[in-house]
């Protein structure tokens, strides 16, 4: 196969035969197909079959090849099994809502800590966690594109990229495809180095329908991934390079059954030297166009969910005494519920916290607090929450 949709082959006349395309067939899953024949070029000609609809990633399909001669004859024939490529599937269900549409472009997480060199997607994944790393040397202060200086969140530092991830410690230089990179916010870190970086882009993609050629170009490893952020073991993976490189593509397909926006997260790792990350879709003539380049035709991409303010929703009593409570949220944001039986105490150091580890569920998350721990809390016959964003 030479696409994801065609299966192509070449017929070589040959001394005393002479190949006839309008005889020459092809049997897929034993079932004949037709064939495109090009013109005949010094005595070679190209045939070419298109799928009606790709195959299913990572199927096995036998062929065979019929080679016929102008009078009549198989001169040659070949069969075999065709593996089908693997590519990722976004199906509607991953699809994100309430994306807040004015708000374009990327969010950058990132980690700089020379003494811990990662070797693999897996010990960046540990970094990203802060299980690496007892410091955090990435500079607040080297912004590049984003809209402001680096805020901390965890054990990373986050940054809002309005424009592009065409991104490298050398601002100014051209690593990969793209020409004039942006300084990557945060590296090098204070430690004046940019070894044993590691970073987390999140954003939020509008795909058409179909399948769509998409490109990392990176130096060292990464790994692109869709659906829902704090789900991990609901997203899609899309593509990776999980080994060191200097800057170099990867382009990888995969299908969007329904056009729509999707969450995007990528994960992007520095061993050691340089360090750079572009991230890419391919137009049908070849073109590479950087994500969120609306002026030269690249896919929208959104840094953030929609608007909805920060607030508890909803608050109830069960017949037990649990009470269940929800508010607005942000995916892939942690949270901390706290709790006091009356409001004179101002300094919300000292209210009581529940749980410092919350998840996000999407746009809205519930717990319940059990009626045990309400009355454990409560002295007056009342209970206050609040809900705390987790940095």
């Amino acid at each position: 196969m030479t696409s994801l949709t065609n299966f192509s082959f070449r017929g070589n006349d040959f001394e005393g035969c002479e190949v006839d395309p309008a005889s020459t067939k092809l049997f897929i899953d034993d079932k004949e197909v037709e064939l495109v024949a090009s013109a005949k070029t010094q005595g070679a000609t190209d045939f070419t079959h298109t799928l009606d609809a790709p195959f299913e990633t990572n199927s096995e399909h036998t062929f065979r090849i019929e080679l016929v001669d102008t009078l009549g004859n198989i001169v040659g024939t070949e069969s075999g099994i065709v593996k089908a490529p693997i590519f990722g599937i976004l199906t509607p269900d991953l699809q994100a809502s309430g994306i807040n549409t004015s708000n374009p472009g990327f969010i950058w997480r990132v980690i700089q800590n020379g003494a811990f060199i990662q070797e693999s997607l897996a010990d960046t994944e540990l970094n990203l966690a802060g299980e690496l790393a007892d410091e955090n040397f990435a500079d607040p202060a080297l912004i590049g594109p984003a809209t402001g200086p680096g805020i901390v969140a965890g054990p990373l530092l986050e940054f809002e990229i309005p424009s592009v991830i065409n991104l490298n410690q050398l601002g100014g230089d051209s690593a990969g495809n793209f020409p004039d990179d942006l300084q990557m916010p945060g590296v090098p870190g204070l430690n004046f180095i940019a070894d044993g970086a590691s970073a987390e882009i999140v954003t939020f993609v509008e795909f058409p329908a179909g399948f769509n050629t998409v490109g990392v170009n990176s130096d060292d490893g990464f790994r692109m991934e869709a659906g829902p952020l704090d789900q991990p073991e609901s997203r899609e993976l899309l593509g990776e390079f999980d080994a060191p490189r200097g800057a170099s593509d990867s382009i990888f397909v995969f299908n969007v059954i329904e056009a729509g926006v999707y969450p995007i997260r990528v994960i992007w790792t520095n061993g050691a030297g340089g360090a750079s990350i572009e991230i890419f879709s391919i137009k049908e003539d070849g073109t590479k166009v950087l994500f969120n380049d609306l002026e030269n035709g690249g896919l929208k991409a959104y840094r953030g969910a929609g608007g909805a303010p920060f607030v508890i929703t909803a608050i109830s009593t069960a017949a037990n005494g649990d009470v269940s409570l929800t508010w607005n949220s942000r995916p892939g944001q942690s949270y901390a519920v706290l709790a006091k039986d009356n409001l004179d105490e101002t300094d919300i150091s000292l209210w009581d916290e529940l749980d410092d580890s919350i998840q996000s569920q999407g746009d809205s998350t519930t717990i319940v607090v059990s009626s045990e721990a309400v009355n454990f809390l409560t002295k007056t016959g009342k209970i206050f929450f609040r809900v705390r964003k987790q940095e």
